[in-house]
């Protein structure tokens, strides 16, 4: 399939063992995936370790998202070149000029989270014509979860362990004493194409029976819940609740939890130019609500303190996102957790918000 797609023009995104993680790159071949592989996570805690088998997505997620790619954490807007006193060109730079991508194992989290950047980007009457390009380009190959971490919450979310739908092809690999094969279901024609084209044969009833029962069991082992997708009343009473003091005191502002988040776009604009006035270009890079720069207006920022920026981050994701695009803004991927270098839990922290401030009605007034 990897060389089909590469023979295709594709610029084929899968996961690979890089530095002791693994990590979505750019591959090769099927000898760049992270093989026998597997990973021990938790708030704060990322451990890669070795599997008994050769499953080839015998992990949960990688460290990083689709999102870096079709939304780079740095990208130039345009570029401008001075000679003898004149602006010889004002060159914007085009996406089309990029090799489309094929993004590989893209899990259940992530192909909602991918979805909700298409609502962000190109959803609205300014749309993003780099991300659109990008995206409407791309193709998709999705893994269905057939393990899960104990930071995973997708069932609660609604985005996973199974994925539905806007992809090429979808992939349940099954691993077991007797076996071990891929169980490919095509999404599109050109999904169809390559199914063919690598020779990939009639599942049978057996075949299919073995891979709804590994995602059906995947299911079943996540155990960490958030009590309601919707959490907007609990989250508009909690404005002044001392819950985000309590968080305050742990959290280094740091940004970690928005870089890894697969949703998250904040991003702010650079204007650059040489010293000796030969060249000037505008870049856009990733910023985060959690800096203080960020909100700065005049007079100061809007969000001095480290409570009042967690804050706006909780409740932008599973409240105010509601009210911009119509969803929630959180997949339950767990990565905010994992790489938070203080091990602040998302979710729990958003249910102890839910339990605290629960018995509000539709005002925000105590039932």
């Amino acid at each position: 399939m990897i060389e089909s797609l590469r023979g295709r023009g594709f610029n084929v995104i899968g996961p690979s063992v890089d530095d002791g993680a693994i990590r979505y790159k750019s591959i090769d071949s099927a000898d760049d995936l992270p093989v026998g592989y597997a990973q021990t996570l938790g708030p704060g805690s990322y451990a890669l370790e070795k599997r008994d088998d050769t499953a080839v997505f015998g992990f949960t997620i990688a460290t990083n998202s689709p999102k870096d790619f079709l939304f780079p954490a740095r990208e130039t807007i345009w570029s401008a070149t001075k000679q003898n006193g004149r602006i010889e060109s004002i060159k914007p730079t085009d996406a089309r000029d990029e090799q489309p991508f094929a993004f590989l194992g893209v899990r259940g989290c992530e192909l909602s989270a991918i979805r909700i950047q298409d609502r962000v980007f190109t959803g609205g009457p300014s749309k993003d014509t780099r991300y659109g390009v990008r995206r409407g380009r791309s193709f998709v190959v999705g893994v269905n979860c057939t393990v899960s971490s104990s930071t995973c919450f997708c069932t609660s979310m609604g985005t996973g362990p199974r994925i539905d739908s806007d992809l090429d092809i979808a992939i349940t690999e099954v691993v077991d004493a007797e076996s071990h094969f891929f169980l490919a279901e095509p999404g599109s024609d050109v999904g169809k194409e390559i199914l063919a084209e690598i020779g990939a044969l009639p599942a049978s009833t057996s075949d299919v029976n073995a891979a709804t029962k590994a995602v059906s069991a995947t299911e079943n082992s996540i155990e960490r819940k958030l009590r309601g997708a919707d959490l907007r009343v609990e989250l508009t009473a909690a404005r002044e609740g001392n819950i985000w003091t309590q968080i305050a005191e742990r959290c280094l502002a740091c940004g970690n939890c928005t870089m890894v988040c697969p949703t998250c776009f904040c991003s702010d604009y650079k204007d650059v130019a040489e010293l000796d006035d030969s060249k000037a270009e505008k870049t856009r890079r990733w910023d985060t609500c959690f800096s203080s720069e960020y909100s700065f207006i005049a007079g100061g920022s809007a969000r001095s303190s480290t409570a009042a920026k967690y804050r706006q981050w909780m409740t932008h994701k599973l409240a105010t996102w509601h009210d911009q695009f119509g969803t929630q803004g959180c997949v339950g991927c767990g990565r905010c957790t994992v790489w938070c270098p203080a091990g602040i839990d998302f979710a729990a922290e958003a249910a102890k918000v839910s339990e605290a401030y629960g018995n509000v009605d539709s005002d925000g007034e105590l039932k």
